[in-house]
C-alpha cells in the first residue's frame, strides 16, 4: 500500500476510535443522565413500533392466558368507594376464583393495616390460606424521620420472612429502608409476597424493574418474579450481576438476563388492554363464567385514575400499574425477555461503523460520503427497530450515530486542513509557472492533478533566442541581464495567458508545456496561438529595443504534441513537476529545425492533426532528426485561420507547395523553376531558399541523390 493511502487508513481508524473515544467520554462520564434520556426514547419508540407490529399479527385479540381483574369505575359505582370495600369482597372473589380452577391469583393491591372488621380480615386470611395460590403486593420505602418512620433493622415482627425472601446482600440492587405493612397474618397466609414497586427512569417511564431488592440482609423478589417462582417449583435460585438462573430438578427453569444496571427489561405486549380484562364486579358477582379463568393467572388491580396507580411506559403515557405486573410476568413465564447488547459489543459496533464512515469520507468526495453516512444512519436505525421487533435485542442508537456523525465531521475537519495544506503547497508549486486561472482550478479539483507521474496526451513546446551567443558576446552583463529578463517576462505572460505550464528556463531558452498538470482537450492550438503572439511581441519589442539601440532578439519555436509522462522528478529531497519523453525531446528538435528553414515556428504533423482546422500551415519537409529513426512531416505556422495574408506570400505558397511536390518526385528542374518563382514572390522566403539551393546542388550533382526523399538533420 502506498504510503498516501496507508497515511490515510491511519487517519480513518484514528478518527473513528477517537470519535467513539469522546462519545463515550460524553455520555458515559460527562452527562450520562442527559444520555440515558435520550437513549431510552429511541427504545420507546421501538416498543411503539413493536407494540403496533404484534397487535397487527393478533388481529386485535388481546392475550388471556393471564387474565387481570379490574377494580374500574364500574365495580366502584356497584361495591360504593374502594376505601370502605369490606375485605370480605375480596375472601368472596378468592373462593370464586380458587373454585373456578385459577392457576394463581395475585393482588396488586396494597394491604397494609388491619381493617376496622376484624371478622372480615379473618375471613380474608382464611381464604387465602385455603387456596394456597394467592400472592400479595407488598411496598418498600424509605425512612422518614419527620414521621417518625425510622430505619427498620429487620422485617416486620411476626413475618415469615425466610419463605419471601433470599439470604444474601446484591450490589446491583437497590436497597429499601422499610417494608410497609403490618398486615402480617394475611402476609404469612399467602403463598408468597413481591415488592409492587414500579422504580420509573429518569424521566419517569417504566421501563425495567429490579427484580430483587435489599431489605434487612435479605433480596426480596418482585411481585411479578415472586408469582413466577411460585409457580414452579423452584430447587436453587442463581443471582449474579447479569442473570438471575431458576433451576427446577436440577435443570434450567428460565434464565433471566439483566441490564448493566442490574434490572430485567419489561417486554411489553402492547397499550392498554394487551391483556385480557374483566371488572370485579362481574367476578364479584359470579357472573365470568369459570372456564374463563381455569388454568390462567389471574391478577386483581385498578384502572381507575381516581385510585392513582396509573403509570408513564414505553407504548402509552398512563397505564394501569396491575398491567405492567401482568407484562412482566409474561416475560418471565414465556422466557420472552428484552436482551441488552453488552457495553463490549456495543463498543466494537461503535468502532466498526465509525471506521467504515471514515475510511468512506477520506477516500471519496464529500457528496459520495455524505451519500453512504445518511444510508448508514438509516440504514443503523432500520437495523435497531428490526432486531428490536423481531428477536427483542436492544441496540443503542444514539452513541453509534454520534460516534458516526462525529467521526464523520472529524475527517471532513481533517481533510480541510490536509487540503487547505495541500493547495498551499500546490500553489507554492505551481503559482510561478502556470496561470492564476489553471491554479485555482486545480485547488478547486485537485484529483486533477496526479504527483506521482502518468502517461498523458500533451504538447511540449521549446523557444530559443537565435544567435544568442553572439549577442552576450557583444553586450555587458548588466545590460544583457535586464533585456534578457524583459524578454522573458513578456514570453512567460503569454504562456501563462494561454494556459501553459511554465516547465523550466534553459538560459535564454523557455520550455512549455500545454496539457499538464491539468488536462487541455484544446492544447495544441493554445500552445500554437502562443507561439503566434510570441511572434508578434517580439516584432513589437525589436520596434521598442531599436529606439534605445537594444540588441535585436528573434526567437524560433518547435512544438510537438504526443503522449509524454508528467510528474515530480528528481531527488528524494529536491524534485520538479515536469514532463518527459520521446515527444518533449523532438519539440527541441524541431526549434532548431528553424535554422535550416530559416522559420520562425516549426510544428510536427501530431501537432498538425490537432489545430489544421484553426491555423495557416505550410508543409516544409519530410526530415528526419538526431536520435529518432522515424521520419517526421514538419510544417511551418504561418498564422490563424482569420489572419490577412498578402498576395504576394499566397504566390509564393502556391508556387512552394508546386515545387515540393516535384521535389518529392526528383524532378529537380521542374521543382527548382517552381522554388525561384516562389523566391521571385517572396524573395525572403527561407524554405524557398532552402530547398532551391538543394534543387541547385542535386542538379549540379546528378549523380548524387536524396535518400527516401527525407533529409537528415546532422545536428540539434
Amino acid at each position: 500500500m502506498k504510503s498516501g493511502k496507508l497515511k490515510k487508513v491511519g487517519a480513518a481508524c484514528i478518527a473513528g476510535i477517537s470519535a467513539v473515544v469522546v462519545v463515550g467520554l460524553i455520555t458515559w462520564i460527562l452527562f450520562p443522565s442527559e444520555f440515558n434520556v435520550f437513549e431510552s426514547k429511541t427504545y420507546d419508540s421501538r416498543f411503539i413500533r413493536k407494540a403496533m407490529v404484534e397487535h397487527g399479527r393478533r388481529d386485535g385479540a388481546v392475550i388471556d392466558d393471564i387474565i387481570i381483574v379490574d377494580i374500574d369505575e364500574r365495580s366502584i359505582d356497584k361495591l360504593g368507594r374502594f376505601s370502605e370495600w369490606s375485605r370480605e369482597y375480596h375472601a368472596d372473589l378468592i373462593d370464586f376464583l380458587n373454585a373456578s380452577g385459577a392457576k394463581a391469583i395475585g393482588f396488586d393491591v396494597l394491604f397494609l393495616e388491619h381493617g376496622a372488621d376484624a371478622a372480615a380480615d379473618s375471613r380474608l386470611v382464611t381464604s387465602v390460606r385455603d387456596a394456597g395460590n394467592v400472592y400479595f403486593a407488598v411496598s418498600f420505602g424509605a425512612s422518614n424521620p419527620d414521621a417518625f418512620l425510622p430505619p427498620m433493622v429487620s422485617p416486620p415482627p411476626d413475618l415469615d420472612y425466610e419463605r419471601f425472601s433470599y439470604a444474601g446482600q446484591s450490589r446491583f440492587s437497590p436497597s429499601a429502608e422499610r417494608m410497609e405493612g403490618e398486615f402480617t397474618d394475611l402476609y404469612n397466609s399467602a403463598a408468597g409476597i413481591g415488592f409492587s414497586n414500579h422504580y420509573p427512569g429518569q424521566d419517569g417511564v417504566v421501563r425495567s424493574i429490579p427484580p430483587m431488592v435489599n431489605f434487612a440482609n435479605r433480596l426480596y423478589p418482585s411481585f411479578a418474579l415472586a408469582m413466577a417462582l411460585g409457580l414452579n417449583e423452584i430447587d436453587s435460585l442463581g443471582i449474579n450481576p447479569h442473570h438471575i438462573h431458576a433451576y427446577a430438578a436440577l435443570s434450567p427453569l428460565f434464565d433471566m438476563p439483566l441490564d448493566e444496571n442490574g434490572r430485567l427489561l419489561i417486554n411489553y405486549q402492547g397499550p392498554f388492554r394487551s391483556f385480557r380484562y374483566v371488572s370485579y364486579w362481574d367476578v364479584y358477582a359470579k357472573r365470568l363464567p369459570p372456564a374463563y379463568v381455569k388454568d390462567r393467572i389471574v391478577l386483581i388491580g385498578t384502572s381507575a385514575a381516581g385510585l392513582f396507580d396509573l403509570r408513564s411506559v414505553p407504548v402509552q403515557n398512563s397505564y394501569p400499574g396491575v398491567e405492567i405486573h401482568a407484562n412482566l410476568l409474561h416475560t418471565i413465564t414465556r422466557n420472552d425477555y428484552i436482551r441488552k447488547l453488552p457495553l463490549l459489543s456495543n463498543l466494537l459496533i461503535m468502532v466498526a461503523i465509525s471506521v467504515a464512515i471514515a475510511m468512506c469520507a477520506i477516500f471519496l468526495r464529500l457528496r459520495y460520503s455524505a451519500m453512504i453516512i445518511v444510508v448508514l444512519i438509516f440504514g443503523t436505525i432500520y437495523s435497531t427497530y428490526l432486531l428490536f421487533s423481531h428477536d427483542a435485542v436492544w441496540i443503542e442508537l444514539i452513541r453509534p450515530l454520534l460516534s458516526v456523525m462525529l467521526s464523520f465531521f472529524g475527517i471532513i475537519g481533517y481533510r480541510y486542513v490536509t487540503e487547505q495544506k495541500d493547495k498551499r503547497r500546490i500553489k507554492q508549486m505551481f503559482q510561478h509557472y502556470i496561470s492564476t486561472a489553471v491554479v485555482d482550478e486545480i485547488l478547486k479539483r485537485p484529483d486533477m492533478l496526479k504527483l506521482g507521474g502518468e502517461r498523458i496526451l500533451a504538447t511540449a513546446f521549446f523557444s530559443d533566442i537565435k544567435d544568442f551567443t553572439t549577442y552576450s558576446e557583444k553586450s555587458s552583463p548588466g545590460r544583457l541581464v535586464a533585456l534578457l529578463n524583459e524578454y522573458l517576462s513578456e514570453m512567460t505572460d503569454i504562456v501563462l495567458h494561454y494556459g501553459g505550464y511554465l516547465d523550466k528556463y534553459e538560459g535564454d531558452a523557455i520550455v512549455a508545456i500545454w496539457g499538464v498538470p491539468v488536462q487541455q482537450d484544446d492544447h495544441a492550438i493554445r500552445a500554437c496561438i502562443a507561439a503566434l503572439d510570441m511572434q508578434q511581441r517580439m516584432r513589437q519589442l525589436r520596434k521598442k529595443w531599436t529606439k534605445i539601440k537594444q540588441p535585436q532578439f528573434e526567437i524560433r519555436i518547435g512544438i510537438n504534441s504526443g503522449p509524454m509522462i508528467a510528474g515530480n522528478i528528481g531527488g528524494r529531497e529536491r524534485f520538479d513537476y515536469t514532463a518527459i519523453g520521446d515527444s518533449v525531446n523532438l519539440a527541441s528538435r524541431l526549434e532548431g529545425v528553424n535554422k535550416v528553414y530559416n522559420t520562425e515556428i516549426i510544428i510536427s504533423e501530431e501537432t498538425r492533426e490537432f489545430v489544421n482546422h484553426d491555423l495557416i500551415l505550410r508543409e516544409l519537409d519530410f526530415i528526419r532528426v538526431k536520435g529518432r529513426e522515424q521520419k517526421v512531416r514538419i510544417y511551418e505556422v504561418l498564422g490563424a485561420k482569420n489572419d490577412p495574408v498578402e498576395p504576394e506570400f499566397n504566390a509564393c505558397l502556391k508556387h512552394y507547395s508546386n515545387g515540393l511536390e516535384a521535389y518529392r518526385l526528383k524532378r529537380w528542374v521542374q521543382a527548382f523553376d517552381h522554388f525561384q518563382n516562389a523566391r521571385q514572390a517572396a524573395p525572403d522566403d527561407g524554405p524557398s531558399n532552402e530547398l532551391l539551393r538543394r534543387c541547385k546542388f542535386f542538379i549540379d550533382n546528378p549523380d548524387s541523390d536524396l535518400k527516401d526523399g527525407i533529409f537528415v538533420m546532422k545536428g540539434k
